[in-house]
């Protein structure tokens, strides 16, 4: 099953923020909390890794990495824009918003 397949792929990733669009899924940032997975840079547990489920195909496809590595934050499309807002690296708030 494919939608089992895509889950497991992420499941070691956790405090990831996501949105949706179209037939996409967005993954951003997070925490690989079984160092399982090579993915991004990893700064105080942050990552900056962004990824796109296709969820026809049920391919995860890698995408222009964060310019800085946070768990928790926001996210949303807008227009043909994903933004990710604020969030967390370590302990610290990430005061910024990016437009990928």
């Amino acid at each position: 099953d494919g939608a089992l397949l895509a889950s497991i792929e992420a499941a070691s990733v956790a405090f990831r923020s996501v949105a949706a669009h179209l037939s996409r899924v967005y993954a951003v940032g997070g925490f690989d909390s079984q160092a399982k997975r090579n993915l991004g840079a990893r700064v105080d547990g942050g990552l900056d890794v962004v990824e796109s489920l296709d969820v026809l195909s049920w391919d995860w496809d890698p995408l222009t990495p964060l310019p800085e590595s946070r768990t928790r934050s926001g996210a949303a499309v807008a227009g043909r824009k994903l933004y990710v807002l604020g969030g967390l690296r370590g302990q610290e708030a990430v005061p910024r918003t990016d437009s990928l």
